[in-house]
């Protein structure tokens, strides 16, 4: 298996660059897998912000805040599944979006429908944009539908960068970008990381944003998705449920910067059962539907199985749009939360 690192750092402007790329591309395609473990990780940064969101809505006893760390680690997963899909041979930009749109508007159309139940109708003329990952103009209320859609509006930013501009960097390039945000990055994320449903949120989210979803990238370039260094997978849960649950707030760059890409290490080693395949099915479409549904506050028992319910019929839905439109993946890969 070749090293992506290899040719990424040595190869990106040599005059054979498209032919050789392409080349690895395929053979990437012949071989590579789904990285379940990723998968089984993904699922279970889901359900962590479900939980948050179930105790904070119902229960009314707020937020787990750590927990929005789970949304670094979806951004970090974003960079490095984007990257190991598509930079082979990146899409023209308004291709890869239309990609990614379809990819991600069924489940999104789902919670935004849900959401309709629980929104001012002051809101409702803002409904096209909440289809579009558009934020509304109103400063308090960019996503007044569902507030989860503040990181999908994020993510297709940094996609929209990728394909521009990342993707045709040099990796050394790339790696001076991510050290010049390092500082400003830090601070930010010690200090005001949070969900960012205002305009006054929004940039430190932008920043959060860019700098873990450039590190995915970083780390399938230079790591590749066969990484020599072993981390056990149960260490790695641990790491994941524990800092998502009870890191300080001052602690969360470590998390950020230290702990994640260990996970997603152990995460690409894990050969789990179809278990992990179900969680990666349902883990964006779970992040999507909670927190509109859980906004009715309706009793337990109603709430957990509708939250069941509209998880499955996202699912449905995106297959079933996926199958009109003769939508086929490139690569059988993962894909972020956002997914």
């Amino acid at each position: 298996m070749f090293s992506s690192s290899m040719w990424w750092l040595d190869l990106r402007h040599d005059g054979n660059f498209i032919c050789l790329c392409s080349k690895l591309c395929d053979l990437a395609a012949m071989g590579k897998d789904r990285l379940l473990g990723l998968d089984a990780l993904r699922g279970i940064a889901a359900l962590l912000v479900a939980i948050s969101h179930f105790r904070g809505l119902i229960l009314e006893s707020g937020y787990i805040h750590p927990v929005t760390l789970a949304v670094d680690f979806f951004f970090m997963l974003s960079g490095f599944i984007m990257a190991r899909t598509y930079e082979c041979q990146m899409p023209k930009v308004a291709a890869f979006m239309v990609i990614r749109y379809r990819r991600l508007f069924p489940a999104l159309a789902v919670g935004t429908a849900l959401g309709l139940l629980t929104t001012d109708q002051a809101y409702w003329p803002y409904l096209p944009l909440a289809l579009l990952f558009l934020p509304a103009p109103d400063a308090q209320h960019l996503f007044p539908f569902n507030g989860p859609a503040w990181s999908l509006f994020c993510e297709l930013l940094a996609n929209v960068v990728h394909a521009a501009i990342l993707a045709k960097l040099r990796t050394r390039w790339l790696i001076a970008i991510f050290m010049a945000m390092l500082p400003g990055w830090a601070i930010v994320t010690a200090l005001a990381a949070g969900a960012a449903t205002t305009l006054y949120a929004l940039p430190q989210a932008l920043i959060r944003t860019a700098f873990a979803y450039t590190m995915g990238i970083l780390i399938y370039r230079i790591v590749g998705d066969r990484p020599n260094l072993k981390v056990p997978f149960a260490l790695a849960f641990a790491a994941l449920t524990a800092s998502c649950l009870f890191a300080p707030l001052i602690a969360y760059p470590i998390v950020i910067a230290v702990v994640f890409p260990l996970v997603m290490i152990a995460g690409m080693q894990y050969k789990p059962g179809r278990w992990a395949h179900y969680s990666g099915l349902a883990s964006y479409p779970l992040y999507v539907v909670n927190w509109p549904i859980f906004s009715l506050k309706l009793p337990v028992a109603v709430t957990l199985p509708l939250v069941a319910l509209a998880t499955v019929s996202a699912i449905g839905f995106e297959k079933v749009l996926r199958r009109q439109s003769g939508q086929v993946r490139r690569l059988p890969s993962n894909e972020s939360i956002c997914e």
